[in-house]
């Protein structure tokens, strides 16, 4: 993602993509180490 970030500019859709799925990667990863009562941080 970074390097995305520096050849496209953060901006651009195909960082933004990325970055969303990180996040979604994210959450499912904080879901599944703390188990469903876990509550996910507030954006």
């Amino acid at each position: 993602m970074v390097s995305l970030g520096v050849q496209f500019g953060l901006l651009h859709p195909e960082v933004q993509r990325c970055s969303q799925q990180l996040d979604e990667l994210l959450l499912r990863y904080h879901h599944i180490k703390l188990g469903p009562a876990a509550k996910a941080p507030s954006l």
